[in-house]
């Protein structure tokens, strides 16, 4: 987040699902999102640093 001690909750509709987990590229420049950070300040766990691009995440769906 962009303030200091800020809580994320979010809602879901089941028991977590370790292997249903999916992840994209937060600074993809397909999803032409303008983030107001510069994409190396940003603290990204290895999982979330090593996401595919949303295109490379299509491709990988049945």
């Amino acid at each position: 987040t962009l303030a200091d001690e800020t809580v994320v909750a979010y809602k879901v509709t089941a028991l977590y699902e370790p292997h249903a987990e999916r992840s994209i590229r937060f600074d993809d420049p397909d999803l032409g999102i303008d983030w107001p950070v510069d994409s190396a300040d940003a603290v990204l766990s290895d999982k979330d640093a090593a996401a595919p691009s949303f295109a490379e995440f299509l491709q990988g769906l049945p």
